[in-house]
């Protein structure tokens, strides 16, 4: 559900999150909405037209934080299953996955300025 705080109306409510968000990030250029559930999906909003147009499945645990980088195509997540992972909004693929040395699990992230992935 996404609310227009100025106009106090609701924008748009799709049904299909079956689980907690817990997670969003907005685009850079404020064209797509980004939600990381409790079911380890992260799913794309467009904000134009108001529907789920991507659902990234790749993360097996809660994903704990997301951010769009500078690079207008770049979402990058974590999640408890101890994974990093970028993804491409434009292929919607995952181009890169970073894991730790040791057991571990993520809650929260930063993205480098520049919004160049390793």
């Amino acid at each position: 559900m996404v609310w227009e705080w100025r106009s106090q109306t609701y924008i748009f409510n799709q049904q299909g999150l079956y689980h907690n968000a817990e997670s969003v990030d907005f685009s850079q250029n404020g064209n797509i909405i980004a939600l990381g559930g409790n079911d380890g999906k992260i799913r794309l909003f467009d904000t134009q037209s108001n529907f789920c147009f991507q659902t990234f499945s790749e993360h097996i645990s809660k994903v704990t934080d997301l951010k769009f980088s500078s690079k207008l195509n770049t979402l990058v997540s974590c999640s408890l299953d101890g994974t990093v992972r970028a993804f491409d909004t434009l292929r919607y693929r995952n181009f890169r996955v970073m894991r730790a040395d040791m057991n571990v699990q993520f809650s929260c992230l930063a993205v480098d300025p520049s919004g160049e992935v390793p």
